[in-house]
């Protein structure tokens, strides 16, 4: 089911403009008495650059250590369930341009009948001679009330589609605070922001996202920030 997700979600996610890279994957099955798969999937950039060579090797250096930690915890640990187990880390480019990579990152723990995906954005910008992974802060100016914006648009979005809880139980939506912004990635159309699983809707509905056009943010952005390239 992991990997017919994460299919999906690649197609919903990626611009016209997808990013040029090849997928570098390791997996491995530990036998033990019951049976552990362990996965890791991330991106090879193509081409040579500042921005391109420290993002291929963050990744690369951070999908391993993964691929690695998940190896180690599975063979110290008891063997506490009665079905197989499946631990996998998927990292999928999202958008791209000379001065900006943005990707999706998501960590699946399966074990037996019961699993949870946990989601997170990794956006590098190249400004100046560095390059810098972004938080959500470093895109709009501060104390123009980018946040509360945010969170009565998603909460708008969610609403007037009836999504997730917000149709399952209209009576009790859910109160979204502003950690809840702080997964995104940037894509050629706007600003999506990632929701944690179970926070507006069921896990076989995630990942639950709204894209924020770039129009509608113009107000807050940073003039000197990585948006104002984006909406020109």
């Amino acid at each position: 089911m992991f990997w017919v997700f994460c299919l999906i979600l690649l197609t919903g996610f990626v611009g016209h403009d997808s990013p040029v890279y090849e997928s570098c994957k390791r997996e491995v099955s530990i036998n033990k008495a019951i049976p552990i798969q362990v996965e890791c999937s991330y991106p090879i950039f193509h081409g040579h650059g500042m921005l391109i060579d420290a993002v291929n090797l963050q990744i690369k250096t951070e999908a391993e250590e993964r691929f690695t930690s998940f190896c180690k915890e599975e063979v110290l640990l008891d063997d506490l369930w009665e079905d197989k187990c499946m631990l996998s880390y998927e990292l999928i480019p999202v958008y791209q341009t000379p001065q900006l990579i943005s990707i999706f990152g998501c960590t699946f723990e399966g074990r037996g009948s019961h699993g949870c995906s946990y989601y997170e954005g990794q956006t590098f910008w190249k400004r100046r001679d560095s390059v810098v992974k972004l938080e959500l802060d470093d895109l709009f100016v501060r104390g123009s009330g980018y946040r509360q914006f945010l969170l009565s648009y998603c909460e708008n979005a969610f609403k007037s589609s009836s999504y997730g809880y917000y149709s399952s139980r209209p009576e009790l939506p859910p109160e979204l605070g502003p950690t809840d912004l702080n997964i995104f990635v940037l894509t050629d159309k706007g600003l999506k922001i990632i929701f944690r699983a179970y926070t507006v809707g069921g896990w076989a509905d995630g990942p639950d996202a709204v894209l924020v056009p770039y129009a509608k943010l113009k107000e807050f952005i940073d003039p000197f920030g990585p948006l104002e390239e984006l909406i020109n």
